[in-house]
């Protein structure tokens, strides 16, 4: 069974402290397929090293195209971009602060060649033990209900898409609409309210860190929460119900077993609440996001110290 040929693509914003070796780890990733098409970097009104960081790995390795300009570009913009220029018939993804499991991208692509109905697969980030016990731990409460809603036996979960790592078959994709802040939850609701396959491989990982302090923290999760709050506001079927409180839909779902993740839920939805109130007020972000600095990974951090966390 031959494995089809992927384009690995990656959009960073200023992220010169980490791209380097999340490249690195891509290129470690492709070498037990050995037919990998390219990997494509878009980089996009960046301040920092990040470009020149991109042209140091590109050297060493001929199959990364860089797409670079003064221009800012949204991540959904960034996404459609490396779309545009693919040639692979599977499109995989990995946000450019993350270091990747060198078997992550053999068991995405094995998926799709094994299940040619496949057109959605997504793993999970495993976030390495942050300075912050606190905020590690509560990364780890996080990792774990998202797990249990992500492989719900019904498959009512498969929408929550991980939008650190996940594959498109090239056949299925649509542009993203540039504006748009959530292009994971996005991906997940427009594949299941077409009927197409979505898989959960849990054992695709790519590592990355947890946000380690509270401003950090609050930044991405009420981003994250208006997001979804954005997505309602969509045309169409398939948005007008995403779960604006995930916290709800869990219990609805798990029932009982939801008591394990009690604390998990009520943050979310204490989160969610905010995060609605200030949409009301006026207070929306818009689609250019702002790097969250106690994420990105230096040389010290490693992979192997692992919090089983993920951010969502």
């Amino acid at each position: 069974m031959a494995t089809p040929a992927i384009t690995v693509g990656t959009v960073a914003f200023n992220e010169g402290q980490s791209i380097a070796r999340s490249l690195q780890s891509i290129l470690v990733a492709t070498q037990p397929l050995g037919n990998v098409s390219e990997l494509i970097v878009v980089a996009s009104g960046c301040t920092d090293q990040t470009v020149e960081e991109v042209r140091r790995v590109v050297e060493t390795s001929p199959t990364i195209q860089l797409v670079d300009g003064p221009q800012r570009l949204s991540k959904c913009a960034g996404l459609n971009v490396v779309a545009e220029r693919a040639r692979g018939k599977i499109l995989i993804f990995i946000d450019a602060d993350l270091i990747l499991h060198d078997q992550a991208l053999r068991i995405l692509s094995e998926a799709f060649a094994e299940d040619p109905s496949l057109s959605v697969a997504y793993g999970r980030m495993v976030p390495i033990k942050g300075t912050s016990r606190l905020w590690t731990t509560l990364g780890a409460w996080t990792a774990s209900a998202l797990d249990t809603i992500r492989g719900l036996p019904d498959g009512s979960g498969l929408w929550l898409v991980c939008g650190p790592l996940f594959a498109v078959r090239a056949s299925a994709w649509t542009n993203l609409p540039n504006e748009l802040m959530s292009d994971d939850v996005f991906v997940g609701l427009s594949a299941q309210s077409k009927g197409l396959r979505i898989r959960y491989l849990r054992n695709a990982i790519a590592y990355g860190l947890y946000p380690q302090t509270l401003r950090d923290y609050l930044d991405q999760k009420l981003r994250n929460r208006m997001a979804r709050i954005q997505l309602r506001m969509l045309e169409g079927d398939a948005f007008r119900n995403v779960p604006l409180w995930i916290g709800g839909f869990a219990l609805r779902r798990l029932r009982l077993s939801a008591l394990r993740h009690l604390p998990t839920l009520l943050i979310d939805g204490a989160l969610s609440t905010i995060a609605l109130s200030q949409w009301l007020c006026g207070r929306r972000p818009n689609a250019l996001w702002n790097p969250i600095k106690s994420t990105k990974p230096n040389e010290r951090d490693n992979p192997d110290s692992q919090a089983g966390c993920e951010s969502v």
